[in-house]
């Protein structure tokens, strides 16, 4: 005699969350009421320029909410920022894509080897960009971090809409 496994059905209230515990998260989560953002005290010079030009980018993004959290990815875009400027004053002086390196050895003619390499600004300008692209895309001020935090705004737009609509249809005509 054969006996049928007991498989139950997976509980679906484990895996999803309602509208309302996702709002409930959101409320929950730590918000820099001053939006003073003080610098880090581990930023040199060239960095805080930087730290100040990002914060104010952070406060004229409309709906821009930052974290105590955020201020780490702030400190870590200003210094990827620093080392991308310094790579490009590199390359303003040697815009070669490859440079010459000596490799070591002695050829026929008796002159010493060199061999081609990708210039390391290049490599540092092209990874630097690609982090400050991340970080400034987690901070919602490039375009597609402006897109994902766009259905906030959209929903806040819509509220607006429709309280200046409420307004328009229950004024008074004297």
């Amino acid at each position: 005699m054969s006996r049928t496994p007991n498989v139950s059905k997976p509980d679906k209230t484990i895996s999803k969350r309602s509208n309302k515990e996702i709002e409930t998260l959101e409320e929950l989560t730590p918000i820099c009421e001053t939006q003073n953002f003080i610098p880090p005290k581990s930023l040199n010079k060239k960095e805080l320029v930087i730290w100040n030009d990002l914060v104010k980018i952070l406060k004229s993004v409309h709906g821009s909410y930052i974290s105590d959290a955020d201020i780490m990815t702030m400190e870590i875009y200003c210094k990827s920022k620093a080392e991308y400027d310094k790579a490009c004053v590199e390359w303003e002086n040697n815009p070669m894509m490859y440079v010459k390196v000596l490799s070591g050895g002695i050829d026929k003619d008796g002159l010493e080897r060199m061999q081609l390499k990708i210039n390391p600004n290049y490599i540092i300008k092209k990874d630097f960009s690609l982090i400050m692209l991340k970080y400034l895309d987690q901070l919602g001020i490039s375009p597609l971090g402006r897109a994902r935090q766009g259905r906030q705004a959209t929903n806040n737009k819509q509220q607006e809409a429709k309280e200046q609509l409420l307004s328009l249809f229950n004024r008074k005509e004297e």
